[in-house]
């Protein structure tokens, strides 16, 4: 077995280990959604009038298990499609700088998919029965800070590992990388942790996708082959 096959067969086998833990963690922690759905989104809760005043009546736990499944359902179907995409890529004739950007940019999809799911819910609850402050105006405050800083991560995190699969400016990557973790963490934050379980399977495909990326660069102090075409060339 050649050296540079050796490598990208335990970048492989690294970035399949990276998702399979991001998965059993993403179950463990989807139950932190809880307080973000019902004392933030107010989902599965019922306004009534006192005094002037809108209290809201929320029911038991079996309400919450439709989103529950949802961020779940979500985080399995990412991380199922980045395994398919891994193994893309350790199967080509020569590493490809697009495959560890596709899965830097699928991290983000989970947290963007459940966000739309409760705003869509919250709009049609507004429709059917308003208040005030709408069901729309709490996910603006509670969800939609915590979209877009996912979302900025999975971008910064695009970069990153690009230059990474490049070969070029390896602590640049790095660093934008950390910043994309630190962003999920931010969003976290923000969501009262109720994008915990989205955030971990984030994290851990753009753990995939820098492993991925590092595939076919020369371990340090390697001399990359004169006849090995640059990192990222198409056939």
């Amino acid at each position: 077995m050649s050296l540079e096959l050796a490598r990208r067969r335990a970048a492989r086998d690294i970035a399949t280990a990276a998702l399979v833990a991001g998965l059993l963690a993403a179950v463990l922690t989807a139950i932190a959604a809880i307080g973000w759905l019902r004392d933030g989104l107010r989902y599965g809760c019922s306004p009534a009038a006192t005094g002037g005043r809108v209290e809201w009546h929320c029911g038991d736990g079996l309400v919450l298990m439709e989103p529950g499944v949802a961020i779940v359902a979500s985080g399995a179907i990412a991380l199922l499609v980045a395994a398919l995409v891994v193994l893309l890529a350790a199967s080509d004739d020569q590493p490809r700088a697009h495959r560890p950007v596709v899965l830097a940019l699928l991290a983000c999809l989970p947290t963007i998919a459940v966000c739309l799911l409760l705003l869509s819910i919250a709009s049609g609850h507004d429709a059917a029965e308003p208040v005030a402050p709408s069901r729309v105006a709490l996910w603006l405050q509670h969800a939609m800070p915590a979209l877009l800083a996912t979302a900025a991560a999975s971008l910064v995190a695009a970069v990153g590992v690009r230059l990474r699969a490049a070969g070029r400016r390896p602590t640049l990557a790095r660093v934008l990388v950390l910043c994309a973790l630190c962003l999920l963490l931010g969003a976290v934050a923000l969501s009262m942790l109720g994008t915990l379980s989205t955030a971990v399977v984030a994290a851990s495909i753009i753990a995939a996708g820098w492993w991925t990326a590092g595939a076919g660069l020369p371990a340090e102090g390697e001399a990359a082959p004169a006849d090995r075409p640059a990192v990222g060339a198409e056939h």
